[in-house]
């Protein structure tokens, strides 16, 4: 069960009628909120100050160019929700504004954040106001089409966290077009 800081707080107040009880309860709000159970504020993105941050080059041009799409789609979707969020690098950045950081950025990394595996994972992480989406990001070999050109394949977690986070919290939904040769 969730709950929000103020009405934990409300209802500490009430007990506070004893001074035994209030040690306990002040005990029970610093495990609630350190284990993540009780939240003390929404991230709310809304207010168009936000803006949203690739690393200045990724490890790898495939995994560059992901990025910037994935960004570029971000942009898209809150525009088309009616908030203008601008893409930018990281040594572009606005100071004063919140990001939403996608990748490996120096920002992930001087917070700890990474997603260091083989599969598709990803990790969600605030810090503030900011938003961190990091996954394991990685150019794979490259593969022989049926047609007989070369297709550039990566493992893309951060992408698959950033579609996620959209689907999840911006009403993006992504539909498949059953027409497609493949």
């Amino acid at each position: 069960m969730m709950f929000r800081t103020n009405n934990l707080l409300a209802a500490i107040k009430k007990r506070m009628t004893r001074k035994s009880t209030f040690i306990p309860l002040l005990l029970l709000l610093a495990t609630l909120t350190a284990t993540g159970i009780c939240r003390a504020a929404d991230l709310v993105i809304a207010d168009n100050a936000y803006q949203i941050v690739i690393p200045d080059h990724a490890q790898d041009e495939v995994v560059d160019r992901w990025l910037k799409n994935t960004a570029n789609l971000m942009q898209t979707a809150f525009a088309k929700n009616g908030i203008t969020i601008p893409v930018v690098s990281e040594s572009a950045k606005a100071a004063d504004k919140p990001c939403i950081y996608l990748g490996a950025t120096k920002f992930a990394q001087q917070n700890h954040i990474q997603a260091n595996t083989d599969d598709w994972t990803y990790v969600w992480k605030t810090v503030g106001k900011d938003l961190v989406i990091v996954g394991s990001d990685r150019k794979d070999a490259d593969v022989a089409s049926s047609r007989g050109d070369t297709i550039q394949l990566a493992l893309l977690g951060t992408v698959k966290g950033a579609l996620d986070f959209m689907q999840q919290y911006v009403g993006v939904r992504f539909l498949f077009n059953d027409n497609v040769d493949m």
